[in-house]
């Protein structure tokens, strides 16, 4: 019987483990509607840093995003300032979104809601929709609906 197990340990040893081949790290993409011109705007909007946008018209209180990003993973983030006649507030802002089809590799409407803010009148649950147009300088124009 010592015949036979020292051929079968040496069968499953030759079986055992085998280290698997090492896979490129490979940064998803953000979720985005599954047609070309969509994904090819996805990758537009995650490249670009928004500076000094207002998504409101304010009257007497001015709210602007000094920066906002748009990341990988559907989620934005801003820092912001909320101006009350002679009192500016800096606060930060974050959130998801999400992405109509684009009607074009460069314009798409944008779900944009808001998770968290330090903003002063702002509330989380805020949601935000924009047609969001990427010119090919990497210039924006952002309307909101």
């Amino acid at each position: 019987m010592s015949r036979m197990v020292l051929p079968l340990v040496l069968v499953l040893a030759a079986c055992g483990p085998k280290e698997a081949p090492v896979q490129p790290v490979v940064e998803a993409g953000p979720q985005v509607p599954d047609d070309a011109s969509s994904r090819r705007f996805g990758e537009k909007l995650v490249a670009l840093e928004v500076i000094n946008w207002s998504p409101t018209d304010g009257g007497a209180v001015q709210f602007v995003y000094n920066t906002l990003s748009f990341l990988r993973d559907n989620t934005w983030r801003a820092d912001a300032n909320v101006s009350i006649l002679d009192e500016e507030v800096a606060c930060m802002e974050t959130g998801t979104w999400a992405m109509d089809p684009a009607q074009s590799d460069n314009t798409a409407a944008v779900d944009m809601t808001v998770d968290k803010t330090s903003c002063p009148g702002r509330e989380a649950g805020t949601r935000l929709r924009i047609e969001a147009t990427i010119l090919p300088d990497g210039s924006y124009k952002f309307m909101v609906h």
